[in-house]
């Protein structure tokens, strides 16, 4: 590509990245169990899981007008270790990427 294009495409996704609600983004990203928290750098400590746990919460008061609970910190840590409900095995992952995988075969 274009080092121009790419230098202008490149502006243009920080500048509408910076006014977006990252947050949002970000918690989507978190709560995707196939992407979970492997998009993001080990190194920035606004996404470890503390900081993690602080932009759900902030996102879940935005969204529910009240603070998370103890069960909601419990549940939180919980997912972001594939603990309890949350194991991979509990939320059927294996089984989702196969079916997904036999309905890309199917529909191509």
């Amino acid at each position: 590509m274009d080092s121009k294009i790419s230098t202008t495409v490149h502006a243009s996704l920080e500048k509408h990245w910076a006014k977006a609600d990252q947050d949002v983004f970000i918690c989507a990203v978190v709560l995707n169990p196939f992407l979970h928290m492997s998009c993001f750098s080990s190194g920035v400590s606004e996404l470890t899981p503390l900081g993690l746990y602080s932009i759900i919460k902030h996102v879940f008061k935005c969204i529910f007008h009240h603070e998370g609970d103890l069960p909601f910190h419990v549940a939180f840590f919980d997912y972001i270790s594939f603990l309890c409900e949350y194991s991979c095995k509990r939320m059927q992952l294996d089984q989702f990427k196969e079916l997904y995988k036999k309905f890309v075969r199917c529909h191509h």
